[in-house]
């Protein structure tokens, strides 16, 4: 007869799903942080891994973002910062249209104070 294996307790497994995204998130975000354009950036999202993989919840988020570079619920502090980032080196490079990134910022200003309400 076999030894029975126990099954992980869900503190174990709450632990190594955030190790999982902590994995994911480190692998992401030097290629978001080093984004210069918007084809770039649609590249990145269709690299995304599989559903209910770790970390794909980064690249839905930033797939909703590019879509109207609107702030998406789900997103974190971080990946805002990280957002607003990209999208002023696109304005620096003339890829917005005039005035696009003072509404954006101020989006994504509201939205962080909304997270963040100690801010």
């Amino acid at each position: 007869m076999g030894a029975r294996r126990r099954r992980k307790t869900r503190s174990a497994r709450d632990a190594e799903r955030y190790e999982a995204q902590q994995r994911a998130w480190e692998f992401f975000e030097p290629k978001l942080n080093a984004l210069q354009s918007f084809e770039e950036a649609l590249r990145l999202v269709y690299e995304a891994p599989a559903p209910d993989s770790p970390g794909r919840s980064y690249y839905s988020n930033f797939g909703f973002f590019l879509q109207a570079f609107t702030p998406p619920a789900g997103g974190s502090l971080a990946e805002y910062g990280y957002y607003l980032q990209f999208v002023r080196r696109l304005d620096a490079a003339g890829k917005l249209k005039k005035g696009a990134l003072a509404k954006i910022e101020a989006d994504f200003t509201q939205a962080m104070k909304e997270k963040n309400p100690w801010r």
